[in-house]
């Protein structure tokens, strides 16, 4: 089966928001920090989520072949990975980049949520709850990091 650039770009849309915002950030060294390590502990936070609620996947999933097969996927879909992924990067671009950026990662973030709807990969609830999750955990790490920036650092220095 052969797939439009817009099913690609929303099934990529977790890895093209992650090199973004990390570009976005390069020089911003601790929200570049916190993103990284943010995001790593949302991915944590997700798959936990996933083993608490133990929620299924929607039936007569459409794979990606290319890409991934049945037995490399995770059982589990609440919450959505994909979705709270580039929820969580579009909140750091938000924060910390002007708001071009911002709209573009919001068109990733519609092709991702129809591309993991249409192809069964997950609910409607599923994919909104992830975006939620994504973005309360976004913006505690950037709180995080504001507050670091702005008690314990030289700001002339650092930013």
């Amino acid at each position: 089966m052969e797939y439009s650039i817009f099913q690609k770009l929303g099934f990529f849309g977790p890895t093209l928001l992650f090199i973004l915002t990390t570009y976005k950030l390069f020089y911003k060294k601790i929200f570049l920090f916190a993103y990284i390590i943010g995001y790593f502990l949302n991915s944590i936070l997700n798959k936990t989520i996933k083993h608490i609620v133990r929620e299924p996947r929607p039936k007569n999933q459409i794979m990606m072949e290319d890409y991934q097969t049945i037995e490399h996927t995770e059982k589990y879909a609440m919450p959505s990975g994909h979705a709270q992924s580039v929820a969580y990067s579009t909140f750091f671009l938000y924060m910390t980049s002007n708001i071009i950026w911002t709209i573009f990662s919001c068109f990733i973030i519609i092709l991702t949520l129809y591309q993991r709807h249409s192809f069964n990969r997950h609910t409607m609830k599923q994919l909104i709850i992830g975006l939620i999750v994504g973005l309360i955990f976004s913006f505690i790490i950037f709180k995080i990091a504001k507050y670091y920036v702005d008690t314990k650092t030289d700001k002339n220095i650092i930013l």
